[in-house]
């Protein structure tokens, strides 16, 4: 397989600021061993080179090359491009942009023929970088968390962002991640959960004066309560008003356990 880098003269600033590409055109491009030409559309380039582009993740993809397997984004050596050609010295400020285009390409055609003749690896649009063909080639197992850490992450993924350890002070900058539970497992637990019907209702007055005579009640029941102290960093998730000035006070049984763990 042949390998080539083109290099978009705005590759930063393709998409304007009504979404609309405002340059895909105008590049260098470089197949292996051969000089760089000036190209005015990726449709004048041959289908059958793996091209390593310039551009970024957000410009590829708004680019529409994603839709194209014989181009990658910047990062597909895992280090970017820019990276590469700053660590390789061809830089815009020392070396003309086709001469590092055409350098470039030597560089990737390089890498691909160890990868390809080497490892047998087979580059994939699918896997996005490099990297990811190798893990795929070699076997290598995914992360996977084991089934018995899953309970601690419950109440976590009920909460809409989590704070990342960081070695710094907490600031309002402080990076977040969203932890979601497996899909198969969540729909398990809300299909499997107990619908009462329309009809067959009673009401049931309180028999003691605190509420853990309703932890025997096993059939689902709505209680009238009042919530007081919840504590703040489940409180936007429990969000109980939905919105209203008038917080509601009638609970599921589900929801009031949920509430007896987190506020009185």
């Amino acid at each position: 397989m042949r390998a080539g880098v083109i290099l978009f003269d705005l590759a930063d600033n393709i998409v304007g600021s009504d979404r609309t590409i405002v340059n895909l055109e105008g590049a260098w491009a470089s197949i292996s061993g051969s000089d760089a030409v000036r190209v005015n559309s990726v449709h004048d380039l041959p289908s059958d080179v793996l091209w390593l582009t310039n551009l970024n993740f957000n410009s590829f993809f708004r680019a529409g090359l994603s839709r194209h397997p014989n181009f990658r984004r910047s990062d597909w050596l895992r280090a970017t491009l820019a990276q590469l050609i700053e660590e390789l010295g061809v830089a815009a400020n020392t070396t003309a942009t086709h001469k590092t285009a055409s350098t470039m390409a030597v560089l990737v055609q390089r890498v691909l023929n160890v990868a390809m003749k080497r490892y047998g690896v087979q580059p994939s649009a699918r896997n996005g970088r490099l990297n990811a063909d190798f893990a795929e080639r070699l076997g290598v197992k995914r992360c996977a968390i084991p089934d018995d850490l899953y309970p601690i992450f419950q109440s976590i993924a009920e909460h809409p962002s989590v704070n990342v350890i960081h070695n710094i002070n907490h600031t309002a900058l402080a990076p977040t991640v969203t932890v979601r539970r497996n899909r198969l497992a969540h729909a398990r637990r809300i299909m499997g959960t107990a619908v009462p019907s329309d009809s067959g209702w009673e009401r049931m007055r309180r028999v003691q004066s605190d509420d853990g005579w309703l932890e025997k009640v096993e059939t689902p029941f709505l209680v009238k309560a009042e919530i007081t102290n919840v504590k703040p960093v489940i409180a936007e998730v429990l969000s109980w008003g939905g919105g209203s000035r008038n917080m509601r006070d009638w609970l599921t049984d589900i929801e009031w356990r949920v509430v007896r763990q987190y506020g009185t």
